[in-house]
């Protein structure tokens, strides 16, 4: 089987070619000439040769809202879908943390810890994507569990939103302004899901179209890229206008 991870040939060209074909505009004879000959098709053999995910969603408030998050559509495919960044979840969180790939964050939570970087975590009841975000036409508000990383001051430092179904978690969001905080509340949030979720997956683009940065980032923390797909029976999108009530950034720094 080829790999297809992050730093992988076939992934470092998918991240040339995605691009170059993302400025090509329109749906006719010209525009998808133009993609053609820009690489669309290494993107779609790419895409089929990733392997393959089930996400099984209950019918709570917060398996509904991860349901409308991978109901999104974009340019006639799901947007949310194709090669996203998906991270099992062992039952022991002591799993996750052992071995040589996992160093990185041992020495980054370490510094963290050094630096007097604490974690602290809420629920809130009706929480909806703000309105830079552009799935907020999409997401009805719901229940979701707010991560904060606090400095020696007691201020926040780091931010993310997180929603937490019976298998899946989906990280909505995770922002950081202090070196190492980040790793922490990573950790930590790994660490609630671990026993509790089969996976856990992030807000963003296709893993080939993040920046450099956060796929190195995703790499190191144990991130998989993987097509998901929906089974039957779950959630149907929203589709009407919302009022959104609180607003984080979308995407893993």
């Amino acid at each position: 089987m080829q790999d297809t991870g992050y730093g992988s040939d076939l992934f470092l060209r998918a991240c040339t070619v995605a691009p170059a074909c993302l400025k090509i505009e329109g749906r006719g004879p010209a525009a998808t000439w133009g993609r053609f000959r820009a690489g669309s098709l290494l993107l779609i053999r790419y895409g089929r040769s990733l392997p393959s995910v089930d996400v099984r969603l209950s019918a709570s408030p917060a398996g509904r809202m991860i349901g409308q998050h991978l109901s999104i559509r974009e340019r006639g495919r799901w947007r949310y879908r194709s090669a996203q960044g998906v991270l099992p979840l062992p039952d022991d969180f002591a799993d996750y943390m052992r071995g040589r790939h996992r160093q990185a964050v041992r020495t980054n939570l370490t510094h963290a810890r050094a630096a007097g970087l604490t974690v602290e975590s809420c629920t809130l009841d009706s929480w909806g994507p703000g309105p830079e975000d552009s799935r907020a036409p999409h997401i009805a508000p719901g229940p979701i569990e707010r991560w904060t990383v606090l400095d020696q001051g007691g201020a926040i430092v780091a931010d993310s939103i997180l929603s937490v179904d019976t298998e899946v978690a989906l990280l909505h969001g995770l922002t950081s302004h202090v070196t190492y905080a980040r790793w922490l509340l990573h950790a930590a949030i790994v660490e609630r899901l671990c026993g509790s979720c089969q996976v856990l997956l992030v807000n963003s683009d296709d893993a080939y179209l993040m920046s450099p940065g956060t796929r190195h980032f995703q790499r190191l923390l144990g991130y998989q890229i993987a097509r998901l797909r929906l089974k039957p029976g779950n959630v149907e999108p929203h589709s009407a206008p919302l009022l959104v009530p609180e607003e984080l950034p979308a995407a893993l720094p």
